[in-house]
């Protein structure tokens, strides 16, 4: 009954509400692509793999960017980029995800392979919206899961009609070159998604693809309508002024790809596999520089040249120059 020790008690308890109903501390989206996300490996994934990446990655969560376009080489981790959106998105900032594909089949395998077997199975903290939930959730489907506080769904473009009831503030376009360029009853495929998340004020708007013919490349276009970024190196030799590596900087003697090298257009040197790489992915993270104004649309091309991948230098003894 001592009154100090009552008011001792009462103050303890009432900071203990103030601490259990605290806000949300949210963490950064490139902290917790190392720190949470789990490679199908069981591994971590670091930026350091492909430092193009993570600026890609931030563009998504940055609030000035009305859209992100990735123009990438194949197999380029665009995919992967896009999937860590989506994951940090599920586990940290829930919202309704709408996702695209030229055809609902691809986007079925895309659910299975990728978004189950490379994200909600392989990470702790997303284990219960993917296949090795402990119990299923009968609201969920191959093309619609949800989650607490949000939903991700899944279309093919060539059923535009499944979009008439849709909506989304996270709305992503993958392999945009493979959808027909063709209007039917219900209109372009590509502008009545992308009215999904009118109503939004923050919606976060994605196009990714491997370009097509230009003229007819959908993703193209979009990078002439962005600040068009590329990823510029500095030769390991001369040190010159920096330059984005192009396959026409590529030498070898005809019939003679095993003794492939990469000519410096600033000191003419002739450069190796070991030199490529280093340039690639050994000089930083802040190496894409825009050809244009930034004015709400930011875009992102890259090719080939800036292959991440082991090479089996038994097959290939010049490496990836010599492959490509």
């Amino acid at each position: 009954m001592d009154s100090i020790s009552r008011s001792s008690y009462a103050n303890r308890r009432g900071e203990t509400i103030i601490k259990c109903a605290a806000p949300w501390s949210r963490m950064p989206p490139e902290v917790w692509a190392e720190e949470v996300y789990r490679l199908p490996n069981g591994g971590r994934f670091k930026w350091d793999f492909a430092p193009y990446t993570r600026a890609m990655y931030q563009s998504m969560f940055d609030r000035r960017v009305i859209e992100t376009s990735y123009a990438i080489f194949s197999r380029g981790l665009k995919s992967t980029v896009i999937l860590l959106a989506i994951g940090y998105t599920i586990d940290q900032r829930p919202r309704r995800i709408l996702y695209m594909m030229p055809t609902t089949g691809q986007v079925e395998k895309f659910s299975k392979d990728n978004l189950c077997g490379e994200l909600l199975d392989t990470t702790p903290s997303l284990n219960p919206y993917g296949s090795k939930g402990n119990r299923r959730i009968t609201s969920n489907t191959i093309l619609h899961k949800a989650f607490p506080g949000g939903l991700i769904t899944m279309f093919g473009a060539n059923a535009p009609g499944e979009l008439r009831r849709a909506k989304g503030s996270f709305l992503v376009i993958d392999e945009k070159d493979a959808i027909q360029q063709e209007e039917g009853d219900e209109g372009d495929q590509v502008q009545i998604f992308w009215k999904r998340g009118s109503e939004y004020p923050d919606t976060i708007r994605v196009s990714a693809s491997y370009p097509s013919l230009r003229g007819h490349s959908r993703i193209i276009n979009d990078l002439e309508n962005s600040d068009w970024n590329e990823w510029h190196v500095t030769c390991v030799r001369c040190g010159g002024e920096p330059f984005v590596m192009h396959r026409k900087m590529l030498r070898y003697d005809k019939g003679k790809p095993e003794a492939a090298r990469l000519e410096c257009p600033r000191c003419g040197e002739f450069l190796t596999d070991a030199d490529r790489y280093a340039m690639a992915h050994k000089q930083g993270f802040d190496n894409w520089k825009p050809r244009n104004e930034f004015r709400g649309r930011r875009g992102f091309h890259a090719n080939s040249m800036l292959w991440p991948h082991p090479v089996d230098y038994m097959k290939y003894p010049a490496g990836y120059l010599g492959q490509l």
